[in-house]
C-alpha cells in the first residue's frame, strides 16, 4: 500500500497492476488510492509511529461516530455497551490496510440514520453525498454505506416507522444520488468493475 501511494504523490496514479511480474499491464482499480497516498505522506514525515498514528486515529473516529449514533436515542451506559462490543469486533481487523477508513464510514452512515429516525425526516441523510463522495476515493467498500442506507429507506417505505412513505421515497433519492456520488473517483465506474471483478476471487482460489 505504501508503493502504490508512492506511486500516486509522485504524479503516477496507478492504473495498471504494475508490481506483478507476470501480468503489469492488466487494469486495476486501486479504488483507495487517497488511503494509501495519505498514508505515504504519513510515512514520509514520521515513519512507522505516523502510520499507527493515522491508524489510531480512524479507529477512534469510528468508535467516536458509533457511539454519538447510539446516542441518539439511547442512555449512555447501554450506549457505551455498544461502545464495547464494537471496540471487540474490530480489534481483530484493526491493520494498517484502507479497510479501516471503512469502519469510520459505516458508523457516519449508522449515524446520519438514527439522525433521520430521530428528526422523523431525511434531511440528515443528505450529508451521506458527499461523505460517500469522499469515502469512494479512501476505500471501496463506500458501497456497503450506500447499502445500508438504500435497506433503512426501503424497509420505511414497505413498512412506515419513522418516516412517512413520502419520506422514505425521498431516502431513496438520495441513495440514488449516493451511488452516483460513488463514481466520483479518478477510476470513476472502476469501483464497480473492481468490486464486481473481485466477486468472482473465492471461485478462483
Amino acid at each position: 500500500h505504501l508503493a502504490q501511494g508512492r506511486e500516486n504523490f509522485s504524479g503516477r496514479l496507478v492504473r495498471s497492476n504494475v508490481f506483478s511480474f507476470t501480468y503489469p499491464d492488466y487494469r486495476q482499480r486501486y479504488t483507495s488510492w487517497l488511503t494509501e497516498t495519505t498514508a505515504y505522506a504519513a510515512w514520509q514525515l514520521g515513519g512507522d509511529a505516523a502510520i499507527q498514528t493515522l491508524e489510531a486515529l480512524t479507529v477512534a473516529a469510528a468508535l467516536a461516530l458509533v457511539y454519538v449514533a447510539c446516542r441518539v436515542q439511547g442512555a449512555a451506559l447501554p450506549s457505551a455497551a455498544i461502545l464495547i462490543l464494537g471496540l471487540f469486533v474490530l480489534e481483530p481487523r484493526v491493520i494498517p490496510r484502507p479497510h479501516i477508513v471503512s469502519f469510520a464510514g459505516i458508523a457516519a452512515c449508522s449515524w446520519l440514520i438514527e439522525r433521520a429516525i430521530d428528526n422523523r425526516n431525511v434531511r440528515p441523510l443528505w450529508w451521506a453525498v458527499p461523505l460517500v463522495a469522499l469515502w469512494s476515493n479512501l476505500h471501496g467498500e463506500c458501497v456497503m454505506g450506500v447499502l445500508l442506507i438504500a435497506i433503512f429507506a426501503i424497509g420505511e417505505l414497505a413498512r412506515p416507522s419513522a418516516l412517512t412513505r413520502t419520506q422514505a421515497a425521498r431516502g431513496l433519492v438520495i441513495v440514488a444520488c449516493c451511488a452516483g456520488a460513488s463514481m466520483l473517483t479518478p477510476y470513476g465506474w472502476g469501483l464497480h468493475q473492481y468490486l464486481f471483478e473481485n466477486l468472482s476471487v473465492p471461485q478462483v482460489l
